[in-house]
């Protein structure tokens, strides 16, 4: 697969250029470590999203997609006030889950 290594990275340096976003290369790394699809799962995005995000056509909430990647592949915490430091993907997920009142949280 190293013609697909290759391209995942250089379709996003092309599409990013020279300000392409750690993020961005971590996603296109991934994709050339293991694949697309699996990238894919991981992050908990569709192949289509993480095609048009390394392609910088991506028109959904980019902010959204940077976090759950960093949280997923980049190992990034943020200071949880409740419990911790937590991953940033995570803390997404627990801010737009549904209220509950028998969780404490």
């Amino acid at each position: 697969m190293t013609t697909d290594r290759a391209t995942a990275i250089a379709r996003a340096r092309a599409a990013w250029g020279e300000s392409i976003p750690a993020w961005v290369l971590a996603l296109a790394e991934e994709c050339d470590r293991t694949s697309a699809k699996r990238t894919a799962t991981l992050v908990q995005y569709s192949p289509a999203t993480v095609s048009y995000v390394l392609s910088n056509t991506y028109r959904g909430d980019l902010a959204k997609v940077e976090q759950v990647v960093r949280g997923r592949l980049m190992a990034a915490t943020v200071a949880c006030p409740l419990v911790g430091d937590l991953a940033t993907d995570l803390c997404m997920r627990h801010q737009s889950a549904e209220w509950s009142p028998h969780n404490p949280q």
